[in-house]
């Protein structure tokens, strides 16, 4: 068992494996207990549902594509009343509300899989992982020399030896009954509705039409809304309440015998047949979340934080959520780049979001029961109408393509473009030098900690005098490059096509070169090809800057704002995780590319006056997915 660690987290489930996945990625020293044994606990079941902007963090955390081979990719809904299949129903709403993303869809992958995957990805980026080892008490010295404030006793569930284990911060993502939690005396708000939910994962046989379509629903006079979805593997899951009225039918001790009547009887008046159950569960609805997200050097996360109902799939996605938006904000302030400001945003943007989750959750697991909560709905409407209507009027933040942050440290109001600060930052399609073949921008902007900077160069025939200025003030002294950590990944995105950017431009290019070959990129970001402009997104992908091509100033300010002024650094040297990153294979098809190689840098910007130049492995071939130097 380690016995030091600059971030020690509780929990793992996919939380807690993201957290350190993405802490990892960044060179910090990282370990992950686990108070069961995986291969002894439930292997199916939990979590399964996953969403297009949860789909984004993980392609750029480079998990997705492994995610992808094995789980049911869905683009299909259909939904069942008396036996008739109607045309629109209550998630038929997932499938007209998908735009603005790649991930035009939804899928299924049983959290068995998912674990295993951010398992692996942790331990090849340096992360440990233990399993059966249970949290036992924590004791904060805050006047500790050495910064590993936090002694940590924890017992090995197999053997019952206890270790102790000194770290510098300590991330909760244990799940509800969070012992992180509860040891840091953090209150856990809320209260249980008395809803009570059957969940199952079988192999079946039935005459429902459209069976493995992917989602579906059957609207039960019984049972409520129940809800059909194929998984991977060729298993479906069932999910239902159980009336009050029916709690006495089964009892308390139900068996897995009695969970097989009650879901032939919900999906009636279709016929059910079991081949295998895998997994099922009879769990009550609680709707809670923690006073607060963080307490000194301790943090939470996932269900650890928030606990909800099942009804819209957030529990899973909303955990990664808060993984990596966490994960980017400690490594970074680790390595001694940021004040400590930053890691109090993770409270102020992901607190909002759970608690938003909540109250949508309280209308939704009502509804899905047969209820209509006071004040909500037409009159006259049926529950299953309902329904449809409330599900139809959240889904776009349920996908989490509405899910946006408020004006902060980080995300400074913007002037110019269509895109408000702390909202995604939409991906495009780029094109690199003499490619005819599209890439997408998330493809080169991999989270690993650094910042985005995108410059859209408009017509240099009209913004020739702004690219100089801006150059003029990247050479010089005074600007954040020379003054700050190397965070940054300079991308140039000019309209059109040219034979060669710096000559085509007038200038040294910011960073590696990219067109916009239709000039569909820019427009989604707002910028005309007269003006141009620069977007900063954060490692998460957030929009944190946009601003004027020429305001090279305002943009430096920005930075200056959280980053701290340049330190050695004791962890691993960014260049040398993004190298490592850039070595792995992609999966893609790859059409003219070209061994890596080492080309002097300034500070990430390929400035042809630049001073300080640093040695940062730069790979030209299209099919890079990592950070561009």
């Amino acid at each position: 068992m380690i016995e030091r660690v600059d971030v020690l987290v509780c929990g793992g489930g996919p939380t807690g494996l993201l957290t350190g996945l993405g802490l990892a990625r960044q060179g910090i020293s990282v370990a992950v207990i686990e108070k069961c044994q995986k291969s002894e606990q439930a292997k199916f079941g939990r979590a399964s549902l996953l969403y297009p902007r949860t789909m984004e963090l993980l392609d750029q955390v480079d998990v997705w594509e492994h995610m992808a081979e094995i789980a049911h990719i869905s683009r299909g809904y259909v939904n069942y009343n008396g036996g008739k299949r109607l045309i629109s129903g209550t998630y038929h709403s997932i499938f007209n509300q998908l735009q603005g993303t790649y991930f035009d869809y939804v899928v299924n992958i049983r959290q068995k899989y998912s674990e295993e995957i951010f398992r692996k990805a942790l331990e090849e980026n340096g992360g440990s992982f233990y399993e059966q080892y249970e949290l036992l008490s924590i004791v904060q010295d805050d006047d500790a020399a050495d910064d590993y404030a936090l002694t940590v006793r924890v017992k090995n569930n197999a053997t019952g030896e206890e270790h102790q284990v000194k770290c510098k911060y300590l991330v909760g993502a244990d799940g509800k009954k969070s012992a992180v939690r509860q040891l840091s005396e953090i209150a856990f708000v809320g209260d249980d509705t008395g809803i009570k939910w059957f969940r199952m994962d079988a192999v079946v046989k039935t005459d429902m039409p459209d069976a493995r379509v992917g989602m579906a629903s059957i609207e039960s006079p019984i049972y409520g809304h129940v809800l059909w979805m194929c998984q991977d593997h060729g298993r479906t899951r069932i999910g239902f309440s159980l009336p009050p009225k029916l709690a006495d039918r089964f009892g308390t001790d139900i068996t897995e015998a009695q969970v097989r009547e009650a879901a032939r009887e919900a999906v009636a008046p279709f016929s059910l047949e079991f081949e295998t159950v895998d997994w099922w569960t009879l769990y009550s609805v609680g709707q809670r979340v923690a006073e607060t997200f963080r307490r000194k050097r301790v943090f939470l996360a996932g269900d650890a934080c928030h606990s909800h109902s099942s009804g819209a799939g957030q529990g899973m996605n909303a955990g990664a959520q808060d993984a990596l938006n966490l994960s980017w904000k400690l490594g970074g302030f680790l390595k001694g780049w940021y004040d400590e400001s930053v890691l109090d945003t993770y409270e102020e943007e992901r607190r909002p979001e759970a608690q938003r989750i909540i109250d949508q959750d309280k209308t939704l697991s009502a509804l899905i029961t047969g209820k209509i909560p006071e004040g909500v709905g037409r009159p006259g409407a049926t529950s299953f109408e309902v329904l449809g209507d409330f599900i139809a009027s959240t889904m776009r933040y349920t996908l989490g393509l509405d899910v946006h942050y408020e004006t902060n440290l980080l995300n400074q109001k913007a002037n110019i473009g269509l895109v408000s600060a702390g909202w995604p930052g939409p991906d495009v399609l780029l094109r690199r030098p003499g490619s005819r073949i599209s890439l997408r921008l998330h493809q080169v902007t991999k989270n690993v900690g650094r910042f985005h900077v995108l410059v859209f160069t408009g017509n240099p025939a009209l913004t020739g005098e702004s690219l100089r200025s801006l150059r003029s003030y990247m050479d010089g002294e005074d600007s954040f490059t020379h003054k700050l950590p190397d965070i940054f990944n300079f991308l140039t995105i000019i309209p059109g096509d040219a034979p060669q950017s710096d000559h085509y431009l007038g200038i040294g290019r910011f960073g590696k070169a990219f067109y916009d070959s239709d000039m569909s990129a820019a427009c989604k970001y707002g910028f005309s090809a007269a003006l141009g402009g620069v977007v900063v997104l954060r490692p998460d992908g957030i929009l944190g800057y946009s601003g004027e091509l020429g305001e090279g100033k305002e943009l430096g300010e920005y930075f200056l704002r959280f980053v701290k002024a340049s330190v050695e650094s004791p962890q691993e040297p960014i260049a040398k995780k993004v190298a490592e990153i850039e070595s792995k294979p992609t999966g893609e098809v790859e059409f003219d590319g070209e061994t890596t190689e080492t080309k002097p840098v300034a500070n990430g910007v390929n400035g042809v006056h630049a001073d300080t130049q640093t040695s940062i492995p730069i790979r030209e071939g299209p099919t890079e997915t990592s950070v561009a130097a």
